[in-house]
């Protein structure tokens, strides 16, 4: 999975952000791992990664799709030197309504003032750095 945008801009967070993941929960409560990745997160705790673009063009899901598609053209990949790809990076999204029709469950997420990150016309945004702090209501 990787973020697909057409917004190229760094953008660097002003204050706290809160988005939201998508994560598994692990028979301790303290500790959440990722739907897509073998990866654990221990909750509260500050993550840190390097952002870095990927030359794979795989959308997170329909919307994503969607959206290309209406934007582009119906073959949105011919438009691949309008886009970028970011494959590394810690992925969230700004509403929590971007995962309802999922069955995983869905967390609060603090990106921390300071932090970079991208972010797509969808909703969804790649960080550098991120806290998981609890179930969303």
């Amino acid at each position: 999975m990787c973020l697909i945008t057409d917004i190229k801009t760094e953008f660097i967070a002003e204050e706290d952000m809160t988005v939201y993941k998508m994560l598994r929960e692990t028979e301790n409560p303290s500790i959440v791992s990722s739907i897509f990745q073998s990866f654990y997160y221990d909750l509260d705790r500050l993550y840190t990664t390097e952002i870095k673009k990927s030359k794979d063009f795989c959308p997170y899901d329909e919307k994503d799709v969607e959206y290309l598609k209406s934007k582009y053209s119906f073959d949105w990949t011919l438009s691949i030197n309008e886009l970028m790809s970011i494959g590394q990076g810690f992925h969230s999204a700004l509403d929590k309504k971007r995962f309802m029709d999922d069955s995983h469950p869905v967390f609060e997420c603090t990106i921390p003032k300071g932090s970079i990150f991208y972010k797509n016309a969808t909703g969804l945004i790649v960080s550098n750095q991120i806290i998981i702090k609890c179930l969303a209501n």
